[in-house]
């Protein structure tokens, strides 16, 4: 059983895991009143475009699936690997999700921003 740890790996999934935590702190600084926790808008909320947000469509997704990874990385093993295929999918159901959410809110300006920015990955 221990002999299957690797050490450099927990330090790689460590790593990945912290990044993925900063990330998503810069993602709800960069929200401010515009975060919601749930897949909802709100009647004050404003589309945010600017900053992060003109680079990856939803960066705080992108920010868990990171530091998922690095949790899966850690845990080098089958369970940990089928677990983060499955949060995949279940990120992707809740972004679609809150995709219509955005476009009953705010229509044709978020539908345009959609085509134009990544999903989950900046364009390099």
């Amino acid at each position: 059983m221990y002999e299957d740890y690797q050490p450099i790996l927990v330090l790689i999934g460590f790593i990945v895991m912290l990044m993925g935590m900063v990330f998503n702190i810069l993602v709800r600084r960069e929200l401010g009143k515009n975060w919601v926790p749930l897949s909802k808008t709100t009647e004050e909320q404003e589309l945010v475009t600017s900053g992060i947000y003109s680079k990856i469509g939803h960066p705080f997704y992108t920010s868990i699936l990171v530091l998922s990874l690095g949790v899966t990385i850690m845990a080098l093993n089958l369970y940990a690997l089928l677990f983060f295929i499955l949060f995949i999918i279940a990120v992707l159901v809740r972004i679609r999700k809150e995709e219509e959410e955005l476009i009953a809110k705010f229509g044709d300006e978020y539908k345009r921003y959609r085509d134009e920015v990544p999903l989950l990955m900046p364009k390099f």
